[in-house]
């Protein structure tokens, strides 16, 4: 049998398996030139669950390169929000991962705020930062291009589609 925290790493597993089968059956469906229902993509979904399993699944990293790496829901326990959460547990996992990767010492932090309310509905923000060395202003735009990583970090893995592909899921919701 396994114990509580293994069953909690399978079930983060679990999903990410899952994200990954959707997203790429959302890239090969989009590659032979149907167009998907919008409804179809858009669900209720809880928002601070997402961003739990995205700091759970990156913190195995982050912590053998000695950061920490945090998840500030901004209070909330419980966020039910209606949207693509393939896409959004997607930039979220791109941005995360690419925080961990590039950041040697310090740490990670992906944080949920409120930006704005109109009426019933809420703005809400979505923050991801870290203590890496960043990205220099003049270079911000052409990282978001496929294939385009900056030369200081060359030897890192990667292949440069990370902020390519959370760029376009982004502009698709």
């Amino acid at each position: 049998p396994l114990t509580q925290s293994q069953q909690e790493n399978l079930a983060v597993v679990r999903s990410a398996v899952n994200t990954m089968t959707l997203l790429l059956d959302d890239m090969l469906h989009g590659a032979d030139g149907k167009k998907r229902s919008r409804k179809r993509t858009l669900q209720t979904f809880d928002l601070v669950a997402v961003i739990d399993e995205v700091v759970h699944l990156a913190a195995p990293a982050a912590y053998a390169k000695g950061i920490d790496i945090i998840a500030d829901s901004g209070g909330w326990r419980s966020l039910p929000v209606t949207g693509n959460e393939l896409h959004v547990r997607q930039i979220l996992t791109n941005l995360v991962g690419n925080g961990v990767k590039y950041t040697p010492q310090g740490h990670v932090c992906l944080q949920l705020a409120v930006g704005s309310t109109r009426g019933d509905k809420l703005e809400l923000v979505i923050h991801v930062s870290d203590t890496g060395p960043g990205i220099p202003a003049k270079h911000r735009a052409r990282v978001f291009q496929p294939h385009e990583r900056l030369k200081s970090t060359s030897e890192l893995p990667g292949k440069g589609l990370g902020l390519a592909l959370s760029q376009k899921l982004a502009e698709g919701m």
